[in-house]
């Protein structure tokens, strides 16, 4: 890996790593809860929409010819309202507005922190899953789109559309609340505005669902109208159906309706570069080698079956048979997430390289996150049971192999044992040659002569065939004797040879 895509693997590692505490406690807040969801730009005026709906009390002031809202308490529970281009929201925060319901401040869309912020912002959406159900608004400033350039609004639109797959599923669910307006608009008014400024605008190429369902649903369209006297805030004096169009969506439950969240594309992009990265250079087969432990030796080094001793030969073939079972298992296994792999993997290899560990890790961690691609995660889990079917390919040739060395040691084993056999027999033999004369003198002896060429041509015949055939068993027996021990001698030395003694 480059040093580029090292330093950000790392720096999206401590982004993430650096909120985790942040993503766990949100994760208890909005768990089941009612929630509103607070999108938008910096500065559209999102804060003080938040303070709003909590119901905490605000207070109009002015400076030079505009009037501003801040809150009448400093220390009351809602987000800071901030009037420069500093947003304040670094991470999504919930802000309560009963036991039942709160609302969720979203960092701003233009936040320029980049991928990792991306990132970070896309495990939180992940965290509404836990809630019992969601709206969302998303905050404007009306100014947006009643000036020449309406992109600012666009963008946020855009944005808002891109983070699920399918916005269909999310159109019913979010409004739209315009803030800082003070021309009296209706719905109906901005409705017609976002018509003629961006529905009916052909060549503006932008995704125009959300904008064009508000336009046929101008109910989903709130305004919280610029104060224009200083003093408290009342609801009656900014209120223009800002709850009324946030009632208006429909909530959804995003774990039962399985609506997914995506990144930026941007975040995508880079995500998906160094999942293939990081994937392409782990080696599943190096990291179970440790699995068949010394029996590497047995695959690698050709006559290392042949130097082992019997005891050797049986005592691995008993361990091969308990392992390759739990490799058979293991390779038949359905995984579902990265965990899983893991703990298969431990089971095998028992550890990994520091090299493997890192991106392993890595890679579990965002599968964790559920931002881990799932091409990527078939990958891994190919891979793996790839290595293990090498793995139990290796172990059933060894077993065989191993068999073959036990067959044929049996088979030397039965020669040697025969040679000794016949060499016992050739001695019969010529004991039996040496015997001859002795009997005809013992006949003689008693009278029963026997003629000497009679005697001549059995003495000779039996001597000669005893020596024949002792000498054809002896050539065998000897022969046998010398392969065997060759063969040990053979063993031994190639046991030398690969420091086995």
């Amino acid at each position: 890996m480059d040093n580029n895509q090292e330093n950000l693997t790392n720096e999206i590692l401590r982004h993430i790593q650096s909120t985790k505490r942040h993503i766990n406690k949100f994760k208890n807040e909005v768990e089941n809860k009612d929630i509103i969801v607070c999108m938008g730009n910096t500065r559209s005026g999102k804060s003080t929409a938040v303070n709003f709906i909590q119901g905490n009390e605000l207070e109009a002031f002015k400076e030079g010819r505009r009037f501003y809202i801040k809150e009448r308490d400093s220390n009351n529970n809602g987000p800071v309202i901030s009037h420069g281009s500093i947003s304040y929201t670094k991470i999504p925060t919930v802000w309560e507005v009963n036991d039942n319901l709160v609302v969720v401040d979203m960092p701003g869309f233009d936040d320029n922190r980049g991928v990792p912020q991306d990132i970070v912002n896309n495990i939180f959406f992940n965290q509404f899953k836990y809630a019992k159900s969601v709206r969302f608004a998303l905050i404007a400033d009306i100014n947006d789109i009643l000036s020449d350039n309406v992109g600012s609004f666009t963008d946020a639109m855009e944005k808002m559309q891109t983070i699920i797959d399918d916005f269909n599923e999310l159109k019913d669910s979010v409004c739209v609340i315009f803030t800082k307006e003070y021309r009296n608009y209706k719905r109906e008014d901005i409705a017609e505005i976002l018509n003629k400024k961006i529905v009916s605008v052909s060549a503006m190429q932008v995704k125009k669902d959300l904008v064009y369902h508000l336009v046929k649903n101008p109910g989903l369209i709130g305004i919280f109208k610029m104060p224009l006297t200083e003093g408290i805030v009342t609801k009656e004096g900014v209120d223009c159906s800002v709850e009324d169009a946030i009632f208006k969506t429909q909530p959804i439950i995003i774990n039962i309706q399985n609506i997914k969240f995506k990144t930026s594309e941007g975040a995508h992009s880079v995500l998906l570069e160094l999942y293939q990265k990081h994937c392409h250079e782990m080696n599943f087969s190096d990291e179970i080698k440790s699995f068949v432990g010394n029996f590497e030796n047995y695959l690698k080094i050709s006559n290392y079956v042949f130097a082992s001793t019997e005891e050797e030969l049986h005592d691995t073939k008993g361990r091969l048979q308990y392992l390759l079972p739990r490799v058979t298992t293991e390779k038949a296994r359905i995984f579902t997430n990265v965990n899983q792999l893991e703990l298969s993997l431990y089971g095998i290899a028992g550890s990994f390289s520091q090299h493997f560990e890192t991106k392993f890790n890595f890679l579990k961690f965002m599968d964790s996150l559920e931002l881990l691609d799932a091409n990527i995660k078939s990958i891994m889990i190919s891979k793996y049971k790839n290595a293990l079917s090498y793995l139990e390919d290796d172990i059933n040739k060894l077993i065989k192999k191993i068999d073959g060395e036990i067959e044929d040691r049996t088979k030397e084993t039965i020669r040697y044992i025969l040679s000794g056999v016949v060499s016992d027999k050739g001695k019969i033999a010529l004991m039996g040659a040496s015997m001859i004369p002795v009997a005809t003198k013992a006949l003689n002896a008693i009278g029963l002569e026997v003629p000497t060429v009679t005697f001549e041509i059995v003495q000779l015949s039996s001597v000669g065939g005893c020596f024949v055939g002792a000498g054809a068993l002896g050539v065998a027996a000897g022969g046998y004797a010398v392969h065997y021990y060759k063969t040990i001698y053979l063993r031994q030395l190639a046991r030398k040879e690969q420091g086995r003694c």
